[in-house]
């Protein structure tokens, strides 16, 4: 398998993740989301409904379990 093949081979790397934001935002990170999946990047495997944050704030949240379904070539991957 030649290096550039050698990224793009199926992995799962499955993260929760927690998007927080306006109403609008949310819906455009879902669409990314959604594309994302669209392409055989990555799978949903959960998502909430979107939960209204506390008081009198604008923010909403939702929460999702996804699936990345590539590798970053190794030498592209910095340690946290």
């Amino acid at each position: 398998m030649t290096s550039s093949k050698r990224w793009q081979a199926m992995a799962n790397h499955r993260i929760k993740m927690r998007l927080m934001g306006t109403a609008e935002d949310l819906e455009r990170w879902l669409w990314f989301i959604q594309k994302m999946q669209e392409r055989g990047l990555a799978t949903i495997i959960e998502k909430s409904s979107p939960y209204k944050n506390r008081g009198e704030s604008l923010q909403h949240r939702v929460y999702l379990e996804v699936d990345l379904l590539l590798d970053a070539p190794p030498d592209e991957i910095k340690p946290l």
